[in-house]
């Protein structure tokens, strides 16, 4: 689900920017809300996964804070691309999101935590 949500996000991000009218925009903005709507739940399982029990607690509350510093710099860097040209920010979004996707393959797929990665392997 994380790679799928990861996917769709990645391109969503890059085709906003070529959306010929703002009712292009709900219909766009659809798949970028499945996608995100798969990745929370994938890296919450993740992170359960990964953790011992004992270090739980520290893991969710590292990721939530990592999360919550995303959403002050996020948007402060938005509105500096934003300055630069109308479509940075959805460019540079897709371009973090396809990064993010290249390590979570990589990292699943070193782990094996995720269903299908075998057959995610035998495409590459």
């Amino acid at each position: 689900m994380l790679i799928a949500g990861l996917f769709m996000f990645a391109v969503v991000l890059f085709v906003m920017p070529f959306g010929p009218t703002y009712a292009t925009y709900f219909v766009i903005l659809f798949p970028l809300a499945q996608g995100r709507s798969l990745i929370d739940p994938s890296m919450s399982s993740l992170i359960s996964q990964a953790a011992s029990a004992n270090e739980q607690g520290r893991a969710f509350g590292t990721f939530q804070g990592l999360n919550s510093l995303a959403r002050v710099v996020g948007p402060a860097l938005g509105i500096w691309l934003f300055e630069k040209d109308i479509n940075l920010p959805f460019f540079a979004g897709g371009a973090l999101s396809v990064v993010v996707f290249a390590m979570s393959v990589y990292l699943l797929m070193r782990t094996k935590n995720l269903a299908g990665v075998d057959a995610l392997k035998q495409r590459i």
